[in-house]
């Protein structure tokens, strides 16, 4: 099987992303006069609330990684959909997942996956767009299949459980501690570090989570299979859906 730099590359990427309201205030209005009949008070904002059982997030708070997994993935399974971009040593990509239809769209210069209504197909940088087929001479063909196949078998959330985290299985990953706050796309969000898992690999990471437990943002560095990774995941849309169509 033929290994390329930017296949294996690819491949730590793909690996790395399987281990986003502040408003401004209106301005006063001027007093009412005597005759003026009093305006409605404008609604004051809610804060958005953690789904059912998972702890109220705030800066101290100590959550272990499976809960953290759990509740991002029932938050986000009860979306429109959304998209992210990744950057692993490196290389960017961009990636899309639309709820309703389980369409998944993953593109990177090394190796690409896009499943559209149950069909796959997946393409290197030394290939055209082809069908998956696990036992191609390619290993990036190969490879990308192997990912390829969970997008088609039937489970309509495993593209957020992996974007989550959740993939790494009960146990994995230890604890997160909310270490500080920020802002992603309009929304506060509050910045945890702990420890990521690719397979049983351990490294350290940090991520962001809104109150309700939108993962907005991860990053992190170590070694897989005896390469080292950086690895930053950014979300750049949630809850929209998203229009993914097969390659031409």
């Amino acid at each position: 099987m033929r290994i390329t730099t930017k296949t294996a590359t690819a491949l730590v990427a793909l690996a790395a992303v399987a281990a986003v309201v502040t408003g401004c205030s209106a301005p006063a209005e001027s007093a009412p006069t005597e005759t003026a009949a009093a305006s409605t008070p404008a609604p004051t904002p809610t804060t958005p609330s953690a789904p059912s059982g998972c702890p109220e997030l705030a800066v101290g708070v100590v959550v272990t990684a499976d809960q953290l997994d759990d509740c991002a993935a029932r938050r986000m399974v009860d979306s429109a959909g959304f998209a992210y971009d990744t950057l692993t040593n490196d290389e960017p990509g961009t990636n899309r997942y639309d709820t309703a239809t389980g369409d998944f769209e993953s593109l990177t210069a090394s190796l690409s996956i896009i499943v559209v209504d149950g069909e796959a197909w997946v393409k290197t940088a030394e290939s055209d767009w082809q069908a998956p087929d696990q036992d191609s001479e390619d290993f990036g063909i190969a490879a990308g299949s192997q990912v390829a196949a969970n997008y088609t078998s039937g489970d309509p959330d495993h593209a957020v459980r992996t974007f989550v985290g959740a993939m790494d299985g009960p146990g994995a990953g230890g604890e997160f501690t909310v270490t500080g706050t920020g802002e992603r796309l309009g929304e506060e969000v509050f910045v945890m570090t702990g420890t990521s898992f690719i397979g049983s690999t351990g490294y350290d990471a940090t991520r962001e989570y809104t109150a309700d437990y939108v993962l907005m943002a991860s990053s992190g560095s170590g070694s897989f299979n005896t390469r080292d990774f950086t690895s930053t995941v950014t979300i750049t849309e949630f809850d929209k859906a998203q229009k993914i169509t097969a390659p031409n």
